[in-house]
């Protein structure tokens, strides 16, 4: 799920929109691609999360639909905002796991692994910490030892876990992204 988002939010967008704007976003408008969304593609990207989450140490893989039909989305919440492209890249990277999340919450509840602490702990780090997770593997290690501490997680839904803290950072990494641009 991280490499979709990245890679959606890496790859060229053909902009369809005039130059940007002088001041950031509106902040309002980051829902755009998420509700932009067809059905299809939706389906397709909850299904494509679902296969990952199952298996969080295998190969990642989407389906080429799913990435066309995130980014068909993006050119036009773009064009329709006047967003940058760098706020674009922000609005897909939140749009895939709040998309994705009722299907993280399904799978971590059937594995009896709570996901609304698993989010509670991750939001209860500062804004900027939450917001470059990503690049920070400790960010990861501390949330998940406080989880294992409470008796939160345990060693048959570690994994999984894992993946859910992989869709809160990347939720909060496209919107901080998206507020500086």
């Amino acid at each position: 799920m991280l490499k979709l988002a990245l890679a959606l939010a890496a790859a060229p967008l053909a902009m369809t929109a005039a130059a940007a704007p002088a001041s950031a976003a509106d902040i309002a408008t980051i829902t755009c691609v998420e509700k932009t969304l067809d059905a299809a593609t939706r389906t397709q990207l909850q299904q494509d999360l679902e296969k990952n989450l199952a298996n969080p140490q295998g190969q990642q893989s989407y389906a080429p639909t799913t990435v066309q039909g995130i980014q068909k989305a993006a050119k036009a919440c773009q064009a329709q905002h006047g967003w940058s492209d760098a706020a674009t890249m922000a609005a897909i990277l939140y749009a895939v796991p709040t998309v994705g999340w009722p299907v993280a919450d399904r799978m971590a509840r059937a594995a009896r692994l709570d996901p609304k602490k698993v989010e509670s702990r991750f939001m209860a780090l500062p804004a900027d910490e939450r917001a470059q997770a990503m690049e920070n593997p400790d960010t990861f290690r501390k949330v998940a030892e406080g989880a294992l501490a409470a008796g939160e997680v345990n060693e048959s839904n570690a994994n999984l876990a894992g993946g859910l803290l992989g869709l809160l950072a990347v939720r909060e990494k496209g919107l901080a992204d998206f507020k500086a641009n």
